[in-house]
C-alpha cells in the first residue's frame, strides 16, 4: 500500500529505491536504463573482444591481450585461460603456449572499452564487467572487480560528504555502501580493508590500493544523496543501513565509517512468518509483548513518547530468550551463529553501546543477559539507552567529536533483576533507573514457565524449539511490511497514537498513581498500540485485542511488584536503603555509646545509645554518606528521613542541619542519628 512520489528532475536525485529481489538502490540517472548484469569469467573474454573479426589470428589476438591484462589476479587468469581453451577447443597447456608466443612476438597493451559506464568517472579509469581498469602509458591495470560510484552524499548541513558505492560480491549479491569520504585518506588503507571485507575483489597488484582511493575520490557523478549518520525516520521516509523505504524529492541514504554492520536482513516470506512465527505467540502474554515492542519502536516519534525499556527477568528454564528469537525475527537473525545478528549481548562497551543504539534508532534494541554488563556501569547505560544521548568526547585535536543520538525502545533479559545486579557491588538503582527499565518476570504463572498456553505442543520445551526453528527460516519480512504501513498512514497516526495511549493509561493505572506508574503506563500503551496495528493491518494475523491484552497483562504484573502504586518510588527506596544499612550491620559495625568496655571494632560504623525505650543509630558521617546513602543523593536521603520523623535535626545558622553533634563519655561529635523506629516496618 505504499505510495510512491516522483521526485523533481532538474538535478538528478539518487537513491534508496527499494527492490524487492535485491534491495538494491539506484540513481535516478540509472533507473530508466538496462542495468548491467554480471558476467561469468567464461563470457569475459567475449567482452574484451567486443569487436568480432573475420580474421582468427586477431581475434585470437585480442583475446590473448585480454587474458594477459588479467595475470596479476591469478584466479581471474585461470579462468580466462579456461575460458579461452573451451572456447578454441585446445588445452589450456596449448593456451599457455600461445600466450608465450604473443608476448614475445605480438605483445601490446590491452585497452579496456567502458561497458554500461556511470557518468563521471575518474579521469583514466575505465569500469567494465571485468572490472575498474587504470590506464597506464604500457598497460592497463586491473584495480578490482566492477565498483560504480553512483552520487556524492552529504548531510542537512552540507557537510559530512561521501560517495554512493555499488557493486556485487563473488556470490552475486548485490552490495551498496555510503562511505564517508575520509576512509579514502592516506594510501586508502582503510577502504580497501571495508570493502574487500563486503566481499569487493581489489588485486593484489601494489599500486592497486592506491588507484582505489584515486578512483573513488576522483569520480564526479551528477547524482546527489542527502546522508544520516542513523537509522530511523528521516521526514516522512525510513531509512535502513541498505535500503530506504519511502519517497521524497530529497533522498535519505545511511552512512557509516562501517558498511558491513548492518542487523536488518530477510528470509522467507511474510505470509509464513505470520503463519510459522505469529502464530506460535498467541495466548502468550510475554511473547505477544516483545513482538509488539519490535512494531512499537517505529512509533516512537509518531506518539511522543519517550524511549524505555522492559526487562524479562527469571532463571534459565522458564525459556525467557524464546522472546529474544520472537521479537528479534521481526526484523532480522536470532540464531546465536549468524555474523549480524539482531538481537546483542550486554557484554559492550559504552562506546560499542552508542553505536547499537544508532543502528537501532525508531526501533527495538534487544539485549542478552544483564549480568553480563559490569555492575557499577549498568545503571547509568539504563540512563543512557532510554535518554538518547551518548557521552561527550574529544577527538585528537582536543575539539569534541558529534554526540550519538538515538530514540528506542529496548528489550533486556536476564536472570537478575537490576536491583540485585548493582547490590553485588554495593549500589541500588534510582527511582529514575527502575521507571526507565521495567521489569516483569519470565514466569507467566501457568506452570509452563514464560508460557500461558501450548497452541498444540506437548510441553513449554517442545513450544521454545519449534519458536527457535522457525525464526532461523523466517524473518525480516514484518518489520518491512510494518513500516510500510507506518509510511502510508504517516500523518494519521500521529493523532490516533496518543488518543489510544491514554485509553491504555486510563484503564489501567490506580486513581493514585504518581508520575513514575504513568510513563511506564504509556510505554505499556505504545507497544499495545503497535501489536494492535500490526494485526489491523494483516501483518500477525492476531485477532483484535491481542496484544492489548499482552501489554495488559504485563504491565500489570510489573505494577504488582512494585510495593507501592501512589507513593514516590525513590523515598521509598532511600528509607529501605538506611534500614537495610542497620539491619546488617547493627550487630557487627556498631558499639554501645553506653557501655563501660572500650570495645575495638574493626571498620566501625557507628555506636547505639538508649533513650528510653528507643535506641539510637549513631552513624559515622563519611559511613553515611559513602555507604548508606551510596546510588543516592546524600541531603535527599535525609528529607526523606525527616518527612517520617526518622533523623534527628538541628538547626544552626537559620540552616537545618542533619549531622548533629552528640555527647557520649568524653567524646562530643557529628553523627547522623537515626531512631531504632526506622526498623518498626522492617519486612
Amino acid at each position: 500500500m505504499s505510495h510512491h512520489h516522483q521526485p523533481d528532475r532538474d538535478v538528478p536525485p539518487l537513491c534508496a529505491y527499494e527492490n524487492n529481489d535485491t534491495n538494491a538502490m539506484v540513481g535516478d540517472e540509472l533507473a530508466h536504463s538496462e542495468p548491467y548484469t554480471h558476467i561469468e569469467p567464461t563470457q569475459q573474454v567475449e567482452l574484451a573482444t567486443q569487436q568480432e573479426t573475420e580474421s582468427v589470428n586477431a581475434s585470437e589476438t585480442e583475446t590473448l591481450a585480454a587474458i594477459d591484462a588479467l595475470k596479476s589476479d591469478s584466479a581471474q587468469y585461470a579462468a580466462a585461460k579456461a575460458s579461452a581453451a573451451a572456447q578454441w577447443g585446445i588445452s589450456v597447456k596449448a593456451v599457455n603456449a600461445k600466450l608465450k608466443a604473443w608476448r614475445k612476438t605480438e605483445k601490446r597493451p590491452y585497452i579496456p572499452e567502458p561497458y554500461q559506464q556511470v557518468d563521471g568517472v575518474a579521469h583514466g579509469f575505465v569500469v567494465n564487467d571485468i572490472g575498474v581498469w587504470f590506464n597506464a602509458d604500457d598497460e592497463a591495470l586491473r584495480v578490482c572487480s566492477r565498483l560504480d560510484v553512483l552520487a556524492w552524499t552529504r548531510d542537512d548541513k552540507s557537510e559530512s560528504w561521501g560517495r554512493l558505492l555499488r557493486w556485487q560480491d563473488g556470490d552475486k549479491h548485490p552490495h551498496h555502501w555510503a562511505m564517508p569520504i575520509e576512509l579514502s585518506y592516506g594510501i586508502g588503507v582503510e577502504l580497501a580493508k571495508s570493502l574487500s571485507m563486503q566481499g569487493l575483489e581489489i588485486s593484489p597488484a601494489r599500486k592497486a590500493l592506491q588507484k582505489l582511493a584515486d578512483y573513488v575520490v576522483g569520480c564526479k557523478p551528477a547524482a546527489r544523496a542527502r546522508c544520516v549518520s542513523k537509522t530511523g525516520w528521516c521526514r516522512d521516509v525510513y531509512v535502513l543501513p541498505q535500503q530506504t523505504l519511502g519517497d521524497s524529492d530529497d533522498r535519505a541514504i545511511y552512512q557509516s565509517a562501517d558498511g558491513a554492520a548492518n542487523p536488518y536482513s530477510s528470509k522467507g516470506t511474510l505470509s509464513e512468518w505470520r503463519k510459522q512465527v505469529a502464530a506460535l505467540c498467541v495466548g502468550n502474554s510475554r511473547c505477544v509483548l516483545a513482538v509488539s515492542m519490535a512494531f512499537a519502536g517505529v512509533l516512537l516519534p509518531l506518539a511522543g513518547v519517550e524511549g524505555g525499556g522492559v526487562h524479562i527477568v527469571g532463571s534459565s528454564s522458564t525459556g525467557k530468550s524464546t522472546t529474544t528469537k520472537a521479537a528479534a525475527s521481526v526484523y532480522g537473525q536470532s540464531h546465536e551463529g549468524a555474523e549480524n545478528k539482531y538481537w546483542h549481548s550486554w557484554r559492550a562497551t559504552d562506546n560499542g553501546l552508542e553505536g547499537i543504539a544508532s543502528l537501532h534508532n525508531h526501533s527495538l534494541l534487544i539485549l542478552d543477559e544483564l549480568r553480563q554488563t559490569p555492575a557499577k556501569t549498568v545503571g547509568e547505560a539504563v540512563y543512557m539507552l532510554a535518554n538518547g544521548e551518548g557521552k561527550n568526547r574529544a577527538n585528537r585535536n582536543g575539539a569534541s567529536k558529534p554526540v550519538k543520538s538515538w530514540q528506542l525502545l529496548y528489550l533486556s533479559n536476564g536472570e537478575l533483576t537490576l536491583e540485585a545486579h548493582m547490590a553485588t557491588v554495593g549500589m541500588r538503582p534510582h527511582e529514575g533507573q527502575e521507571v526507565r527499565f521495567a521489569k516483569i518476570e519470565a514466569n507467566a504463572g501457568a506452570g509452563l514457565g514464560i508460557f500461558e498456553q501450548l497452541n498444540g505442543y506437548a510441553d513449554g520445551a517442545a513450544l521454545s524449539d519449534a519458536f527457535k526453528a522457525a525464526t532461523t527460516r523466517q524473518y525480516g519480512t514484518a518489520g518491512i511490511e510494518f513500516i510500510r504501513y507506518c509510511i502510508v498512514h504517516y500523518h494519521s497516526l500521529k493523532d490516533e497514537l496518543q488518543h489510544r495511549i491514554n485509553g491504555f493509561v486510563d484503564r489501567n493505572i490506580p486513581a493514585d498513581a504518581q508520575g513514575q506508574v504513568q510513563r511506564v503506563a504509556q510505554r505499556f500503551g505504545l507497544i499495545a498500540a503497535a501489536g494492535e496495528y500490526a494485526s489491523q493491518w494483516g501483518i500477525t494475523g492476531w485477532q483484535q485485542g491481542e496484544a492489548t491484552q499482552a501489554a495488559q497483562v504485563c504491565f500489570k504484573n510489573w505494577l504488582d511488584n512494585r510495593s507501592s502504586h501512589g507513593d514516590n518510588q525513590e523515598k521509598e527506596s532511600m528509607l529501605e536503603a538506611v534500614r537495610s544499612f542497620i539491619l546488617r550491620h547493627s550487630a557487627s559495625r556498631f558499639s554501645l555509646a553506653d557501655s563501660a568496655k572500650d570495645e575495638k571494632i574493626l571498620n566501625q560504623a557507628g555506636w547505639i545509645r538508649h533513650s528510653g525505650k528507643v535506641m539510637d543509630y549513631l552513624i559515622i558521617p563519611d559511613v553515611f554518606r559513602q555507604e548508606v546513602c551510596a546510588g543516592f543523593e546524600v541531603n535527599a536521603v535525609c528529607r526523606a528521613l525527616d518527612e517520617e520523623g526518622l533523623i534527628y535535626s538541628t538547626i544552626e545558622d537559620s540552616k537545618k542541619r542533619y549531622s548533629v553533634k552528640q555527647s557520649f563519655g568524653s567524646m562530643r561529635t557529628r553523627f547522623y542519628t537515626i531512631p531504632s523506629t526506622i526498623l518498626d516496618n522492617a519486612a
